[in-house]
């Protein structure tokens, strides 16, 4: 058996493998180190949008979303701005692409509460009709886009590739 190598390790070496592909684009939450989307950013910075919800309000997302809930008036303009931008990330994806978009990551556990209010502005954003069911919730919480990654090497695997 292999040495082992850290799972977010192998998601940012594979996003940076199929990183190749100009369709790759990555958006990420501020976390670019524990997702080591950073290297990714480094080498296709015109592909990379960090949303940085952290940093700038300071606190983690645990806390950010209870501030939120609480109803602080900091958060809610922080958290409408973040919205607005990634319906602005999730418009340009499916006019670029015209795919399904997938908020994965960390984030996407929070999201549940605020779907309806993202779809909302990215169907006023649409120029062609109003739709925004391609805005979709990665299904795996946790460990999400690793698991994706992962998806990579086993599909080499399976076809004997490795």
């Amino acid at each position: 058996m292999g040495a082992y190598e850290a799972t977010r390790k192998v998601y940012g070496k594979t996003l940076c493998e199929i990183g190749a592909d100009e369709r790759i684009v990555v958006f990420d939450a501020d976390l670019t180190i524990c997702t080591m989307t950073c290297e990714f950013a480094s080498k296709y910075p015109e592909r990379f949008y960090n949303a940085a919800i952290i940093e700038s309000s300071g606190v983690g997302l645990d806390e950010f979303f209870e501030r939120l809930k609480g109803g602080d008036e900091g958060f809610r303009e922080i958290w409408e701005d973040y919205l607005d931008k990634l319906a602005i990330v999730m418009n340009n994806l499916r006019m670029i692409f015209d795919c399904d978009v997938v908020i994965g990551g960390e984030i996407s556990r929070y999201f549940a509460d605020y779907l309806d209010t993202l779809r909302e502005r990215v169907r006023a954003r649409h120029l062609f009709g109003r739709e925004s069911d391609y805005v979709k919730l990665c299904s795996y919480i946790y460990e999400g886009p690793a698991k994706g990654a992962a998806l990579y090497y086993i599909d080499m695997f399976i076809s004997g590739r490795i």
